[in-house]
């Protein structure tokens, strides 16, 4: 802080004590000149004092909050004029609309606060001195993120009496909403099968803080269904709760990080769905998007041709039966097949070993597994 210095007059009362010594001196042949001088003694005239404070430090993207200026004079005998001050809110805070601006107690001067401009501004003030009532003035006006990040804010204030004063700090940060994504993997399934759901959550470039308390709601649509599970994923919990409910609350996503999480989906009928989950949210970067993830479930048509060889066959002779078994689309399948002979046949073997089992006059079962428009027989 700075002060400037005013002069101010003192009249010496010492001159006319010195006659009697002026008269002795022309006797002895000379006069003495006497100075009668003016006293000057220099008194400092201090700044404004200026404080800026947000009503919050931390605040969403496109969340608003109130910021204060408050000026005060110090000084016991002089009145200060010409207040003024500039604060450059840019590149992450404009004014918000409406402005909200507060407070006329700077002599009848305001703010000047136009809604989404990156300034704000105050001239002409007057303070009176500091045991006056009106030595000090808060004026307010709302604020909103438009930028991710860390804004370190200064704004001084100056008079005419004495020029500028301290300057004011603070820092507020600016934190974007989480960003959510969504998959099917595989995006096709049959009936009855299972595919993986893979949510990825975002901590978008420019925040410099983690996102904490995200959480979000999916709700399937009918034909898809989980089962009911719990488990920790992204220092949060993740609850399914069949058939159709999944959730996520108290994760947290590092600077610059995603979270990744799988939840596993049963194709339960047939029919192209579209699942759209609930408004990503967290509790300092406030509320992200939507996430939407396509699949298709269907009903494989599975054929089975059975032959045999030679035909006829001998009493007592070998006879082979070949099962060939197609999966005409339009999905993937798993397959399994039973075959039961009459009394009179009685299995010698089944191939290929390992799928198909037999016990002597017994069915051949075979489990075939997954399968996609190919042809496979035994």
């Amino acid at each position: 802080m700075s002060a400037r210095f005013r002069s101010r007059s003192i009249q010496p009362s010492v001159c006319f004590a010195q006659k009697k010594n002026v008269r002795r001196a022309a006797h002895l042949g000379f006069i003495p000149i006497i100075f009668f001088l003016t006293s000057t003694s220099w008194a400092s005239v201090f700044p404004p004092v200026m404080g800026a404070n947000p009503a919050a430090f931390t605040i969403p993207l496109n969340g608003t909050t109130s910021l204060s200026f408050t000026i005060q004079n110090l000084n016991p005998n002089d009145v200060l004029t010409g207040i003024a001050f500039t604060d450059d809110l840019g590149p992450n805070l404009v004014v918000a609309n409406p402005n909200g601006l507060t407070g006329l107690g700077c002599g009848g001067a305001g703010l000047t606060a136009v809604p989404g401009s990156s300034s704000v501004s105050l001239s002409g003030g007057v303070l009176g001195t500091s045991g006056s009532a009106n030595n000090s003035c808060t004026l307010s006006v709302n604020v909103t993120g438009t930028m991710a990040g860390l804004k370190n804010n200064y704004v001084q204030a100056t008079a005419t009496e004495s020029g500028p004063g301290n300057t004011s700090f603070f820092s507020m940060t600016v934190v974007a909403p989480p960003s959510l994504a969504q998959q099917f993997n595989p995006a096709t399934i049959a009936v009855n099968a299972t595919t993986l759901l893979t949510f990825t959550i975002t901590n978008p470039a420019g925040n410099t803080v983690d996102l904490t308390g995200v959480a979000f709601t999916d709700t399937l649509p009918a034909g898809l269904t989980v089962a009911n599970s719990s488990a920790t994923v992204c220092g949060g919990t993740l609850t399914t709760t069949g058939p159709t409910d999944i959730n996520l609350s108290g994760a947290t996503v590092a600077i610059a990080s995603q979270c990744q999480f799988s939840v596993t989906v049963t194709g339960a009928v047939d029919g192209n769905y579209t699942n759209t989950t609930k408004s990503v949210t967290s509790t300092n970067g406030g509320v992200g998007n939507t996430a939407s993830a396509s699949i298709s479930v269907s009903m494989a048509d599975i054929s089975v041709t059975l032959t045999h060889a030679p035909d006829p066959a001998a009493f007592g002779g070998r006879l082979i039966f070949t099962a060939t078994v197609r999966n005409l689309g339009p999905n993937t399948a798993t397959v399994s097949l039973a075959e039961s002979f009459a009394a009179k046949e009685y299995v010698v073997s089944a191939t290929p070993q390992g799928v198909c089992s037999y016990s002597g006059a017994g069915p051949v079962n075979c489990a075939l597994g997954p399968m996609t428009r190919v042809r496979r027989s035994w």
